[in-house]
């Protein structure tokens, strides 16, 4: 994920841009003092993009690059990439921490795609195999898991803390 500084707003999203099913739901604190909420998600021109923000106050310039989307992404016919990338700032405010991030869509064969979020802190990669199977400490780490059925724009969000 690139990080601008927390000082500089992001940029305005063109209105070419792609249309956000609106969520605005609270998964949890992923790091002390900060909570994350997914906006919205969108799906088109081949990416699902995740709208994303910290709510608990900026951060010190140094303490910015620590607070980051932390999520494990598959769908039930897997995307041929894990590959993200995406952007994080302050709110046009200046009051939260918000970004995007976008991930390779899943195949048009996936009927539902799902995130499992977890704290800042974790290391989600050393607990999956590479057969996408997570191991105890991924479920046990895990805070809450965001399901998208993909043909309804529709989402469900379980919370396991």
């Amino acid at each position: 994920m690139v990080c601008d500084a927390p000082s500089s707003p992001l940029p305005e999203r063109p209105e070419r841009d792609c249309p956000e099913y609106a969520l605005g739901v609270d998964l949890g604190q992923v790091s002390p003092g900060h909570r994350l909420t997914v906006d919205g998600f969108c799906l088109q021109g081949g990416y699902l993009t995740l709208f994303c923000s910290f709510t608990g106050g900026v951060p010190g310039r140094w303490e910015a690059g620590a607070l980051r989307l932390n999520a494990w992404y598959d769908a039930d016919v897997s995307p041929a990439s894990q590959d993200w990338h995406g952007s994080i700032g302050t709110s046009e405010g200046g009051d939260r921490i918000e970004g995007t991030t976008e991930w390779e869509a899943p195949p048009a064969a996936a009927t539902v795609a799902w995130f499992d979020f977890f704290p800042v802190s974790f290391d989600t990669i050393m607990h999956v195999s590479k057969r996408g199977v997570p191991d105890s400490d991924y479920l046990s780490h895990r805070l809450s898991r965001l399901t998208i059925d993909l043909a309804g724009r529709t989402a469900s969000i379980e919370l396991f803390r």
